[in-house]
């Protein structure tokens, strides 16, 4: 498989945006994309706002890019619980490596947070390791961004998931020290490279339109 998946380092952190930014961008390049909500909670099924905004960046319909919905306003894994839902990660894996014919890019985005949790030992990073994936991981401009940067790095280490780019995203309007200085700190900080910086209210796609997405993508040989 080819593409991205998009992590985030929390959830309302601007992923389905830049989801939506790279889908648009590879398209505009000549690219055959396919878009995918592995998992989704929050709203009734057939309605979940990401999914609607991810199909209409992509011109797919919503069945193509939704595998597993949940009512619930929750982790995934409760949502599950909660609503006697079988969560089958394998089973999502399959149906999107099902997907991969005629070459297409992938623009895979999370749910919540890396780790935010699908069962007992599994986490939504976990689903872009099983596809072979790297990783763009979305991350607020704001204080305690660091904190929040550096775990989740830590975290994809640990599974050896490659990160191939951070988005610094401002989801406040105001912009004070710790969100001017977070992406040159971050950069000091580790090796993970800052691809972008969205600023409150500017459009994701102008923002990251000199990203060369399908350079950070890697080919994996399907199993």
């Amino acid at each position: 498989m080819r593409g991205i998946f998009v992590l985030g380092t929390d959830t309302g952190v601007g992923k389905t945006a830049v989801a939506c930014a790279i889908v648009r961008a590879a398209r505009s390049r000549g690219l055959r994309v396919r878009a995918v909500k592995p998992v989704a909670t929050g709203s009734a099924p057939g309605r979940h706002p990401d999914i609607l905004d991810l199909a209409e960046a992509s011109h797919q319909v919503y069945t193509e890019i939704s595998c597993w919905e949940g009512i619930a306003a929750t982790a995934p894994s409760l949502a599950s619980r909660l609503e006697d839902k079988t969560l089958d990660i394998s089973e999502i894996v399959s149906r999107i490596r099902s997907m991969d014919s005629g070459a297409p890019f992938f623009v895979v985005e999370g749910a919540g947070g890396v780790l935010c949790p699908l069962g007992r030992g599994v986490a939504v990073a976990d689903l872009a390791v099983a596809l072979g994936l790297p990783c763009v991981l979305v991350a607020r401009r704001c204080l305690g961004t660091l904190n929040h940067i550096l775990l989740s790095l830590e975290a994809c280490a640990s599974r050896g998931l490659r990160v191939a780019g951070i988005v610094m995203n401002a989801v406040k309007p105001a912009l004070d020290l710790a969100s001017s200085e977070a992406a040159a700190e971050i950069r000091r900080l580790c090796d993970a490279p800052v691809i972008g910086e969205v600023g409150f209210g500017e459009d994701h796609g102008a923002a990251l339109a000199e990203v060369a997405w399908e350079r950070l993508a890697s080919e994996t040989e399907g199993e």
